[in-house]
């Protein structure tokens, strides 16, 4: 079994700045129902529950991508977030990604610190990530 490890960062106010410039626009282009319903649930916190889910989506781009072929954002969901636990849930071209990489499950940590949101995805496979087997 291989581990491969993806990590990012996301400044809290930059969502917000996109929030208040492109509004629902920007939310629906970015997250999935589920993603806004749960976000939405703490008012206050709209914008720093979206920054750790950005984050988030960006640590599994960076373990999926590979030959130029990039996912849509939405196709990569991430779920729960109220008992402080969440998941990663692919579909569509995210999902197609994964499988061509051999990357059989996801393990994710988002954690907030002052003005910043961080994500690490760790996602085990049984091949490498060329397509070999192990």
């Amino acid at each position: 079994m291989t581990l491969l490890v993806g990590v990012d960062i996301q400044a809290v106010d930059e969502v917000e700045l996109s929030i208040a410039r492109f509004g629902d626009k920007y939310c629906r282009r970015l997250f999935t129902e589920h993603e806004l319903e749960v976000s939405s649930s703490s008012a206050a916190n709209i914008a720093r529950s979206l920054a750790g889910k950005f984050a988030a989506k960006e640590a599994v781009m960076k373990l999926i991508s590979h030959d130029g072929t990039v996912s849509p954002w939405r196709s990569i969901e991430i779920r729960g977030g109220t008992d402080r636990t969440s998941e990663v849930g692919l579909s569509g071209v995210a999902a197609a990604l994964a499988r061509q990489r051999g990357l059989e499950k996801f393990t994710l940590s988002i954690s907030h610190c002052g003005k910043f949101a961080t994500a690490a995805v760790v996602a085990t496979t049984a091949t490498f990530t060329d397509g070999t087997a192990s």
